[in-house]
């Protein structure tokens, strides 16, 4: 009897010892996963509405954390993951929300303090490959809504110039109240006719800008990066044209102030360039095969669109788009004689989420190829975004009550050997362009890397006087070998690596431990 309650006992304790272990810590666990998905949006500054910049303001937002995590609403990514895949994907898996749970529910223990990885530190110079062409600012608005304020603001392309613009990066001028960003170029005096209209800077634009011919030339959401094209590949704007930026100024933005800017790399427009397009391929105004898109009050229908492509072309990035009674959408391409393309599916659609995604390779749709979009709409009381209590007819258009079924694709025309074209090597390489990754082994960040390369040190094998780092660059020649224990600087727990030297390109890093080796991707930008 006393040795089975013995053996009961030390059963217990191991059992207990056991759940204490696994117990999340902030330093071991949770601190790599808010750094990667949260704090680019959650810090001083940010858009979102609290920081998560170090241990305790994430304690004090814990619960707030769980119940984001846990409903799906954080991060805000409303691509279905399982559908199609896209670059700079912000997403945590079902592990990393057990672990946050299970953290909260824990009481929120912070664990050693040591084993955190330094906090991220966000770069306030430019992601463009080389200085902007030109910069462009909005004049000083102050936002007067208490509700979700959307306005345009026209700036006149100042240059006499035909230019091809190959690159794009916004530059919010607060923070805290920019929600989401759509930049056009018309050629046309509409949209100035409309500013022109409006006594304050810029004019009111909710669905749209007003103009259906202007063309869209970017987008930018909170955790974006630089738009940028691959070589050779550029979007006209021509002389005398203008620049339309459409911002979305949160709830609660009412008195504060806001400047916001973009910059371009531009470039002279020549023969060999391959021009990129951003059009509504698929839209209600030719593609819908059961329309119009009208909806009667209480009811809920289903709109089909249907576009068979003339030409083959190679896609950059998609965009879905529609209001406030949209409810899911999903677009999918059929080639000819071959299998379903899944291109992009929202499951549960929120236009104040609503953004331009970008491949991670080319997609390359051949000629006779039949695009095909299916969207729910809703126009019930049932539905919490619904604009009317109680509702009233929706009919196609661009004010808030109306509805749009659009689909923007950014492409040019096929050319053999763009289904090779790397979009995002991060994303091929298995990668993420955040600073943390939350794996099993050792830590390198960031990546893209640019002159610095960080390796933590606790999650090495042991035996650090013996392990070793070799660089191999794409054609698998060894361009740098280091001793870990003595050649590299060591600070916090953290070794720091000088790649400067290296060229811009895809590497491998492969560390080496007795007679076992680990091996990390990097591109070095």
């Amino acid at each position: 009897m006393k040795k089975t309650l013995v053996s009961f006992i030390v059963l217990l304790v191991f059992c207990g010892l056991k759940v204490v272990a696994q117990t999340p810590t902030f330093s071991d666990n949770i601190a790599a996963i808010l750094y990667s998905n949260c704090t680019k949006c959650h810090r001083e500054g940010g858009v979102g509405p609290f920081k998560l910049e170090n241990y305790q303001d994430a304690a004090n937002n814990a619960q707030a954390i769980k119940e984001a995590v846990t409903s799906g609403t954080m991060p805000p990514w409303p691509p279905d993951t399982t559908y199609s895949r896209f670059s700079h994907e912000r997403t945590i898996n079902s592990q990393q929300i057990s672990q946050i749970t299970a953290w909260v529910d824990a009481g929120m223990p912070q664990g050693n303090p040591n084993n955190a990885p330094l906090p991220p530190v966000f770069s306030t110079t430019s992601e463009l490959s080389q200085a902007p062409s030109a910069t462009h600012r909005i004049p000083a608005y102050t936002i007067t809504s208490t509700h979700d304020d959307y306005r345009a603001f026209v700036i006149q392309n100042p240059a006499n110039l035909n230019q091809t613009i190959t690159e794009v990066e916004f530059s919010p001028g607060n923070r805290r109240i920019v929600h989401h960003i759509l930049l056009y170029y018309d050629t046309t005096e509409i949209c100035k006719g409309l500013d022109d209209a409006d006594p304050l800077p810029g004019y009111t634009a909710f669905g749209g800008i007003g103009n259906s011919n202007a063309k869209q030339i970017g987008a930018w959401i909170p955790g974006a990066v630089a738009f940028k094209l691959p070589p050779n590949f550029g979007m006209p704007a021509y002389a005398n044209g203008y620049y339309v930026m459409q911002i979305h100024y949160a709830p609660g933005s009412n008195g504060l102030k806001d400047s916001t800017s973009f910059s371009l790399v531009y470039k002279p427009i020549t023969p060999t360039m391959r021009e990129v397009y951003q059009l509504p391929i698929l839209n209600h105004f030719i593609s819908l095969s059961n329309g119009p898109l009208a909806l009667a009050p209480n009811q809920k229908k289903k709109f089909l669109e249907n576009y068979t492509l003339p030409i083959p072309i190679s896609v950059l990035s998609v965009a879905p788009h529609m209001h406030l009674i949209g409810r899911d959408k999903t677009v999918w391409a059929k080639k000819p004689g071959q299998d379903t393309v899944k291109i992009i599916r929202v499951k549960d659609w929120n236009f104040n989420w609503q953004g331009l995604y970008s491949f991670r390779k080319l997609l390359t749709l051949s000629a006779g190829t039949l695009l095909h979009s299916e969207s729910n709409y809703d126009n019930t009381s049932d539905n919490p975004y619904n604009p009317n209590d109680p509702p009233q007819t929706i009919v196609a258009g661009e004010s808030t009550v109306n509805e749009m079924m659009m689909t923007y694709f950014t492409f040019v025309s096929y050319q053999p050997g763009d289904e090779n074209i790397i979009l995002d090597s991060t994303q091929i390489l298995g990668t993420k362009p955040t600073a943390y990754a939350n794996s099993e082994g050792w830590k390198l960040y960031p990546n893209p890397a640019k002159n610095q390369l960080f390796i933590v040190r606790e999650l090495l094998e042991n035996g650090l006087q013996s392990s070793r780092l070799e660089i191999v660059d794409a054609m698998g020649r060894v361009v740098k070998k280091v001793n870990l224990n003595s050649e590299v600087e060591y600070l916090s727990g953290t070794y720091q690596l000088d790649i400067s030297g290296l060229k811009s390109g895809i590497y491998k890093a492969i560390i080496s431990s007795g007679s076992k080796k680990q091996v990390r991707s990097f591109v070095k930008e």
